[in-house]
C-alpha cells in the first residue's frame, strides 16, 4: 500500500492561530491513516473517504473542499494552496504549489492598500492546486466529482454553525 503524508500550510497556520472552532474534536484515525481538520465535519468527510478505500490525496481533497464549506472566512476555494507529497515507498518528496494568479486588467488586481470589498480580486491557484494533485497522486477509486460531493451537500443542505462563524457572517452583513 503506498502512504503518503500531506502537509497543508493553510491548515496548519489556521489552527496555530486558534481560528478553529476548539469546542470539538477535529481529527479521526480509520485502519487507513487519519485526518486532521479545523472543523469536524471536514475530518468526518476525509474519514470517510479513508475507509471508502481512499488514499491521503482523495482524503485531503475532499477534507479540504469540506473545510472551505465550514471553515468561516479563514479559509476558501479563492485562495491559493501549496501542498507537501511525501511518498513512503518512493522516499521522495514533491511540493505542489497552486498560488495566487494575476489577472489581465490590473484596475481588479487585489491590493492591500485599497481593500475595496467586490472591487477587487484574487485569481486563486486552489481549485486547479485540488484538480492537479487528484490527477497526480489520487487513488483512481473516485471520480473527482465524488470528492467534491460530501462538500456539496454540506453547502445545499447546511449544518449547524458555531457562535463565532454566526459572528463573523453578522460582521459582514453590509458586503454580503
Amino acid at each position: 500500500m503506498r502512504t503518503s503524508i500531506f502537509l497543508s500550510a493553510l491548515l496548519m497556520s489556521v489552527s496555530s492561530f486558534g481560528l478553529a472552532d476548539a469546542s470539538s474534536p477535529k481529527s479521526g484515525v480509520s485502519a487507513g491513516g487519519m485526518v486532521v481538520a479545523c472543523q469536524p465535519l471536514a475530518a468526518e468527510v476525509g474519514l470517510k473517504v479513508l475507509r471508502d478505500g481512499g488514499n491521503a490525496a482523495d482524503a485531503f481533497i475532499a477534507t479540504t473542499l469540506a473545510e472551505y464549506v465550514t471553515a468561516y472566512g479563514y479559509t476558501s476555494l479563492s485562495g491559493p494552496l501549496y501542498v507537501l507529497y511525501y511518498d513512503a515507498i518512493a522516499k521522495a518528496s514533491s511540493y505542489l504549489n497552486a498560488g495566487v494568479n494575476a489577472i489581465s486588467d490590473p484596475a481588479g488586481q487585489w491590493s492591500d492598500t485599497e481593500r475595496l470589498p467586490g472591487t477587487s480580486y484574487v485569481p486563486a491557484g486552489a481549485a486547479k492546486g485540488l484538480e492537479a494533485l487528484f490527477r497526480r497522486y489520487g487513488s483512481g477509486r473516485f471520480q473527482f466529482a465524488n470528492l467534491v460531493e460530501p462538500a456539496a451537500t454540506l453547502a445545499r443542505v447546511g449544518f449547524v454553525i458555531s457562535d463565532r462563524y454566526s459572528n463573523a457572517i453578522k460582521s459582514r452583513k453590509a458586503v454580503l
